[in-house]
């Protein structure tokens, strides 16, 4: 049973995730659902972490594009020297 501290968590993220999609439909141009946009966050997150994986590359230099940064930078990920 969820308390009440933990139900309101819920609705602020989804209130500020259903924000973030309602930016996203305006400047880009595209409807999208909150579930269709969380898929697309989540894959977005998997594809980098493969990519940026250390085991994988090394010690090989990672250049990331910025967007691709910005998340790296959210996800607190550890950066190859």
């Amino acid at each position: 049973m969820k308390t009440k501290r933990e139900n309101s968590l819920n609705t602020k993220k989804e209130s500020f995730l259903q924000m973030v999609v309602t930016k996203y439909s305006k400047l880009f141009g595209k409807e999208m659902t909150l579930k269709g946009f969380v898929k697309q966050l989540q894959n977005k997150k998997s594809r980098l972490k493969k990519k940026t994986e250390k085991q994988k590359t090394g010690n090989e230099r990672i250049e990331l594009f910025l967007r691709n940064k910005i998340l790296f930078d959210g996800m607190n990920g550890d950066s190859n020297p």
